[in-house]
């Protein structure tokens, strides 16, 4: 009942909102996910489990029609235990980075295609962890994105 009554929430809530794309406005989004899973062979055989976690906000501001600039962060965090031989392996990053984005509307105000460009700046560390030794590799990366989108605002 909880999943219905949700699900009808954001269907009117998404009716009734409307996407701006003018100069002034502000642009918030991300996304969260959140998974587990198991597996194992057998009815005796101890289950791999693995645990995920993301979350990834951005916010921006149109500097002009159609132009928005702003920041994306972005946080992982992986951790897998192997049940037959009680190694496990833990995964954490951050990352941030600046962005520009492009609306160029198709016919109407209801389609777009956009463009965006930007920078990824991350730290990432990995934990491996079995019964006689443990391991730990940390890393730093720069990166550049281009994509493109079609939307329905």
């Amino acid at each position: 009942m909880k999943k219905l009554i949700f699900t009808i929430v954001i269907l009117i809530t998404s009716i009734f909102a409307k996407a701006q794309v003018s100069q002034g406005s502000i642009l918030l989004g991300g996304s969260f996910q959140i998974s587990t899973s198991s597996d194992g062979n057998g009815p005796n055989a101890e289950k791999d489990k693995t645990t995920e976690l993301r979350i990834s906000p951005s916010a921006g501001y149109f500097l002009a029609d159609n132009i928005a600039v702003g920041l994306n962060a972005g946080f992982f965090s992986q951790n897998i235990e192997a049940g037959q031989n009680d190694n496990e392996s833990t995964t954490t990053s951050f990352n941030f980075g600046p962005f520009a984005r492009y609306y160029m509307p198709t016919s109407g105000d209801k389609f777009y295609f956009m463009a965006e460009t930007g920078l990824w700046f991350g730290s990432a560390r990995t934990k491996n962890t079995n019964p006689t030794n443990t391991t730990e590799n940390k890393r730093n990366s720069i990166s550049i994105y281009i994509s493109r989108i079609f939307l329905f605002l």
